[in-house]
C-alpha cells in the first residue's frame, strides 16, 4: 500500500482545542466549572485558582495520585472551599461503609477521600466523623 492511501483510510484529525480564556477572565469555581487544560497548567496551580484541592480535583475527574494532564484536557472542577462550607458531617455507624455513605448523600467513595484527606485503601472507624462533599 502507498502513503497516499494508508493516508486515505485513516480519519481526520480532531482540530485544535479552543484556547482557554487568560485565568483573569476566568469564572469562578461552582458544581459545573470545567476547565479546559493549557500549556503551563498544573494540578497544583488549579486548584489554587480554583480555591480547591489537588486530590478533590482528582477525585472529580477519577485520576489518580500520580496525574499527568494533557494540553486540551477538559477536567471538571470541584466547589470551592468556601463553596463547600456547607458540606454535611456524617458520623460513622456500625455497618457502615464509603460507598454506603457515599450512595446515602448522592457522592463518590473518592470524594468522600478527598474531602477528608483520606487515603484509597481507608478503614474508617465507628464514631468518627467524615465530611461528605455536596
Amino acid at each position: 500500500a502507498s502513503n497516499a492511501e494508508t493516508a486515505a483510510e485513516r480519519p481526520p484529525e480532531p482540530p485544535p482545542p479552543a484556547p482557554a480564556p487568560p485565568a483573569a477572565e476566568r469564572p469562578a469555581a461552582s458544581a459545573a466549572t470545567t476547565h479546559r487544560v493549557v500549556r503551563g497548567d498544573n494540578l497544583t496551580d488549579l486548584a489554587r485558582r480554583y480555591g480547591t484541592t489537588v486530590r478533590a480535583i482528582q477525585a472529580a475527574n477519577d485520576l489518580g495520585r500520580r496525574t499527568t494532564i494533557q494540553i486540551g484536557q477538559s477536567l471538571r472542577m470541584p466547589p470551592s472551599a468556601s463553596a463547600s462550607a456547607a458540606v454535611a458531617t456524617h458520623r460513622v455507624q456500625r455497618g457502615d461503609t464509603l460507598g454506603k455513605i457515599a450512595e446515602r448523600y448522592g457522592t463518590s467513595v473518592r470524594a468522600i477521600q478527598a474531602a477528608n484527606d483520606l487515603g484509597r485503601r481507608t478503614v474508617i472507624n465507628v464514631g468518627q466523623r467524615l465530611r461528605i462533599p455536596n
